[in-house]
């Protein structure tokens, strides 16, 4: 690895650059009986790339917990996930841009019962071969995922699957714009498969290949926007069909949730990646106020990300 930390109990980096290594540009191992139990982790500024593992692997004993803050990196073409962390984790990305990495972009999986806690924020994730985060047996944290724009992956935006023999961890999804993912026949905007309890509300979901939505409990959304999902370019109630246009937007689910919109959320330039609504938009002012402390930083009355993410800079319609 491009940096092996090996039965630490803190690391903190900045201005690295890892790239070209064997295996990962980062490997966190913890093997050691008499290791400490707890590590901090933080790695701000860092280029982390063209690694033959994962940008970023932990990969500790199952008694270690690591609390891992990553902020204004950008992690990409590593030949498996850009960021990858088992057991138990409390990870805040902050600012992050991860893309164009062999497998998923964040991938979290759980260690027997132990499962990581993501709070994913203000990033752009991209590009990535696979889902852009994936969570296998794991949850979000205190904050959840957050003010992303989420696109071009090759399968889910969001995935969140079962794990074995894992405990559910509620999973949090707010103000994400989330764009056409998926190939062949994967893809959804957001996916949940596990049995944990979801709250997903104020996020863009639009053109991702096989549905928008595709949830384990259909009453687990609500005040977001919806649009050529399923690879229906519009979506008419007045069509005889259009009940069934309408579920192929939700993966099935009778209903849309309560405030929720199907209509083009008219971003300012889709084709140059800009997903900022434009005040035509029918997402503008249309959000439901969350109460949550983080988000009285923004103007939230608008549903998808409230910032240009990766800069930090707020977004006003146009």
């Amino acid at each position: 690895a491009g940096l092996d930390a090996r039965n630490i109990s803190k690391l903190y980096c900045s201005n690295l650059g890892l790239f070209e290594n064997q295996g990962g540009g980062i490997r966190l191992r913890i093997d050691k009986e008499d290791s400490s139990s707890k590590i901090s982790i933080k790695i701000v500024d860092s280029d982390i790339f063209l690694n033959g593992q994962a940008g970023l692997y932990s990969a500790v004993r199952p008694d270690t917990h690591v609390r891992m803050y990553l902020s204004s990196n950008k992690i990409y073409e590593n030949t498996r996930a850009g960021l990858r962390i088992e057991g138990s984790v409390q990870l805040v990305a902050l600012r992050n841009e991860i893309f164009s990495n062999g497998t998923s972009g964040i991938y979290g999986e759980n260690y027997g019962v132990l499962s990581p806690e993501m709070d994913i924020l203000e990033s752009r994730i991209y590009f990535n071969k696979k889902a852009g985060i994936l969570m296998k047996g794991g949850g979000t944290g205190d904050l959840g995922i957050i003010n992303n724009w989420i696109y071009d992956n090759l399968e889910s935006g969001i995935a969140c699957l079962p794990g074995d023999g894992a405990y559910p961890v509620p999973i949090k999804i707010y103000h994400n714009t989330i764009v056409s993912n998926g190939s062949g026949d994967e893809g959804a905007g957001i996916r949940i498969d596990s049995n944990s309890t979801a709250d997903i509300a104020n996020n863009i979901i639009t053109y991702n290949l096989r549905t928008g939505l595709m949830v384990y409990h259909c009453r687990d959304f609500h005040d977001n926007l919806l649009f050529a999902n399923g690879q229906i370019p519009e979506f008419d109630e007045n069509r005889d069909d259009g009940f069934l246009l309408r579920r192929m937007q939700y993966g099935g689910c009778p209903a849309p949730g309560w405030g929720d919109i199907l209509a083009d959320p008219v971003f300012v330039d889709s084709d140059g990646y800009n997903f900022s609504i434009s005040d035509r938009s029918p997402a503008a002012g249309a959000a439901e106020d969350l109460g949550l402390q983080y988000l009285k930083a923004f103007d939230s009355h608008n549903m998808g990300a409230l910032l240009i993410p990766g800069t930090g800079r707020l977004l006003s319609v146009k």
